[in-house]
C-alpha cells in the first residue's frame, strides 16, 4: 500500500527529476528518429522551413568553407517544375549588396549543432574509409537528422538548467515542476521534439544556461563574473538576437547596488562595460559572416521596418 500511495503521489519522480528529463529528452529523441525514418515525410526532406537558412551556415561553413548559400539553396529548398531546375522562391532569386544570396536566420544554432554534425562527417568518413560508399554532402540524411537530435539535446539539457534555477530559488518539488511544466506545456515542447532543429531548442538552452549562472553566483562583484555572463549572454544573443534582453537582469543587480550604496557609479559602470564587451565578442562570428554576406559588420536582415511596430512585419518570431 505504501508503495502504491508513493507512485500515485509522483514521488519517484521528485526524487529523480534529472533522470526524468533525461528520460523524456531520450524518449522525444527515439520518436523524432523515428518519425522520419520509419515514417519519412511525403517530400522526403528533413530540414525545411526557416531551418534551412540556419542550417546553411553549418553547411556551407564545414562543407563549402564559405557562407554562400546560392548551391546550399539549390540543395535544400524543394525543386519546382522551373526549366533551369530552380526553385520557385525568393531565397534562390534574391542577392546582397555582395551578390551573395540572403540569410535571414543567426549563426548561433549552426555554432551549437557543430560537434553533432562534424561527428557524424568524421563516422561517415571512416564508412567510406572501409568501402561503404556513402556521400559527404552535408545532405545525407544522418548530416541533417544530427542537428535535429542536437536540438533534442539542448532542449533537454535547457530544461535541466531550467530546474537547477528553480532549485537555487525554491524546494527541489517546486522547482522539478515548475520545469517539467515550462518544458511540456509550453510551446518549448513543440521546438524539443517536432522541430527540434529550429534555434528555439538551442535559445531555451542558452538562455537557461545564462540565467542559472547568474542567479548561483548573483552578488558576485567581480570582474570575472561579470565578463562571464555577459559571454553568455552573447552567446544567447548569437542564438536568437532578441534574447540578448537577458542583459537587463545583471544591469538591473548593479542599478540596484548603486542605488543601495553597495556599489559607486564608477565600478558599477566598469563591470556593465565589461558585460557589455563579452556580449560584443561572442557576437563576433555573426558579424564577420554578416560582412561576407551583406557588407557589413552590423545589419538588420530583414529590413529596417523589422523593429518598427508600425510595420506589418512586425513581430516575426526570427
Amino acid at each position: 500500500m505504501r508503495i502504491l500511495t508513493k507512485l500515485l503521489t509522483l514521488e519517484p519522480l521528485e526524487r529523480h527529476p534529472g533522470r526524468v528529463l533525461t528520460t523524456i529528452g531520450l524518449v522525444f529523441a527515439a520518436a523524432y528518429l523515428s518519425s522520419l525514418t520509419i515514417f519519412p515525410r511525403a517530400h522526403g526532406r528533413i530540414i525545411t522551413g526557416d531551418t534551412i537558412q540556419y542550417y546553411a551556415y553549418l553547411r556551407s561553413i564545414v562543407i563549402d568553407g564559405d557562407v554562400d548559400f546560392t548551391n546550399d539553396y539549390r540543395l535544400l529548398y524543394a525543386p519546382s517544375d522551373n526549366a533551369d531546375g530552380t526553385a520557385n522562391n525568393v531565397w534562390l532569386t534574391s542577392r546582397t549588396p555582395t551578390g551573395r544570396a540572403t540569410n535571414l536566420m543567426s549563426i548561433g544554432p549552426a555554432i551549437l549543432w557543430a560537434p553533432a554534425f562534424l561527428t557524424t562527417y568524421a563516422a561517415l568518413a571512416v564508412l567510406r574509409v572501409v568501402g561503404i560508399a556513402v556521400p559527404l554532402d552535408g545532405i545525407f540524411a544522418p548530416f541533417e537528422l544530427s542537428v535535429g537530435l542536437a536540438g533534442i539535446f539542448y532542449a533537454t539539457l535547457g530544461a535541466f538548467l531550467c530546474y537547477r534555477s528553480g532549485r537555487l530559488l525554491f524546494d527541489g518539488r517546486a522547482a522539478f515542476w515548475a520545469a517539467l511544466v515550462a518544458w511540456l506545456a509550453t510551446p518549448a515542447v513543440y521546438y524539443s521534439l517536432v522541430s527540434p532543429a529550429y534555434s528555439h531548442a538551442t535559445s531555451l538552452f542558452a538562455s537557461a544556461l545564462f540565467c542559472y549562472v547568474w542567479l548561483r553566483d548573483r552578488g558576485d562583484d567581480s570582474i570575472r563574473h561579470h565578463l562571464w555572463l555577459g559571454t553568455l549572454a552573447g552567446l544567447a544573443a548569437l542564438v536568437r538576437w532578441q534574447d540578448g534582453i537577458i542583459l537587463i537582469l545583471p544591469l538591473a543587480d548593479l542599478a540596484r547596488s548603486v542605488a543601495t550604496r553597495r556599489a559607486s557609479l564608477v565600478s558599477a559602470t566598469v563591470r556593465a562595460a565589461v558585460m557589455l564587451c563579452g556580449t560584443g565578442i561572442m557576437l563576433l562570428p555573426q558579424m564577420v559572416a554578416w560582412r561576407s554576406i551583406y557588407g557589413q559588420f552590423v545589419v538588420m536582415p530583414q529590413g529596417d521596418s523589422f523593429m518598427q511596430r508600425a510595420s506589418a512585419g512586425y513581430g516575426i518570431g526570427y
